[in-house]
C-alpha cells in the first residue's frame, strides 16, 4: 500500500474530523441511518488553498444533500475535510437526500467574496479509499466512501475577478498544463476592448472560438473544456490559444494529455 494509500485508509478508519455546521448550504435532515462519507482530501480555489468559513457542498442535480465548512489548515488524505451525505427516506414525494447510483456533484462557497462556485466534473477526481489510486467517478452509495480531489473551481466559463485593475494585456499561461480535460486560461486587459480568445491545433485550424465580444478593464478566467466549436471533445496532443484585442495579440502553448 503507498503512503496516500495508508493516510487514506487511516482517516476513513480512525482520525478524521467533522467540521463544524455550515452557514450557507444547508442540507435537508433524510435518512441518517444511510449516509454516504464523502473525504475531501485536497482542493484549490484561483490557485490558492481554501480560506477559514468556505463551504463544500455534495449535490444530488440541484439538491444540497452534504455540507462542511473550513476551519482551516490544509487538506490532504491524513487531513481531509468530511461531508457526510444524506440519502433520501422516501417518506414524501420531495427528495430530502441523495438517490442511489446517481452522480455526486459538488459546489463551493467563497466566505470572503460571498459568492457560490460551480465545480465542473473535469475538475473532479476519486481517488480508491484504500490504495490512493486515481479511480472511476463514484456514484451515491448507502453506507459507501469517497475520497476526492477538487483539482480547481470556476464560477462559470467567465469569472471576471474583481479589485484588480492591471496597467497592461497580458495573456498567462494556462492552469492545469498539461490537462484533462479541463484547463483556464487567465488574461488581464487595462481598458474596455473587444477581444477573441481561440484555441488552435498543430496545423494551425481553428478548434474553438472560447470567448468574443467587448470586455471591461480587468483580470478575466476562461474556461476551455477540452471541445471544439461543434461540442466535440479533441483529441490529445499540442494546442495554441490565442487573444487579441485592437492593439494587442499573444500565443501561448498548451498539453491535451490523454
Amino acid at each position: 500500500m503507498t503512503r496516500t494509500g495508508l493516510f487514506i485508509a487511516l482517516l476513513i478508519l480512525i482520525s478524521y474530523v467533522v467540521s463544524p455546521a455550515q452557514t450557507h448550504f444547508v442540507a435537508p435532515a433524510g435518512n441518517p441511518f444511510s449516509p454516504m462519507n464523502i473525504f475531501i482530501i485536497g482542493l484549490h480555489h484561483h490557485g490558492e488553498n481554501l480560506s477559514s468559513k468556505d463551504e463544500i457542498a455534495v449535490m444530488d442535480g440541484d439538491l444540497v444533500v452534504g455540507a462542511a465548512i473550513f476551519t482551516g489548515g490544509m487538506l490532504s488524505p491524513a487531513s481531509p475535510l468530511e461531508i457526510r451525505a444524506t440519502k433520501d427516506d422516501g417518506t414524501d414525494t420531495t427528495a430530502n437526500g441523495f438517490q442511489e447510483g446517481n452522480e455526486i456533484k459538488f459546489k463551493f462557497w467563497d466566505a470572503s467574496e460571498k459568492k457560490e462556485y460551480d465545480i465542473e466534473p473535469g475538475e473532479i477526481q476519486f481517488h480508491h479509499p484504500e490504495t490512493g489510486d486515481i479511480v472511476k467517478p463514484v456514484p451515491f452509495t448507502s453506507l459507501g466512501t469517497a475520497a476526492v480531489t477538487i483539482k480547481g473551481v470556476t464560477a462559470s466559463a467567465i469569472d471576471r475577478i474583481e479589485n484588480m485593475v492591471p496597467s497592461e494585456f497580458a495573456l498567462e499561461q494556462n492552469y492545469p498544463n498539461p490537462f484533462n480535460p479541463v484547463t483556464h486560461f487567465s488574461f488581464y486587459l487595462p481598458r474596455a476592448s473587444q477581444v477573441l480568445l481561440q484555441v488552435y491545433d498543430m496545423k494551425g485550424a481553428l478548434v474553438n472560438t472560447v470567448l468574443q465580444g467587448e470586455r471591461g478593464k480587468g483580470h478575466y478566467q476562461v474556461t476551455w473544456d477540452g471541445t471544439n466549436n461543434s461540442g466535440i471533445r479533441v483529441a490529445s496532443g499540442l494546442y495554441f490559444y490565442r487573444l487579441s484585442s485592437e492593439s494587442f495579440t499573444a500565443t501561448r502553448k498548451m498539453i491535451l494529455s490523454k
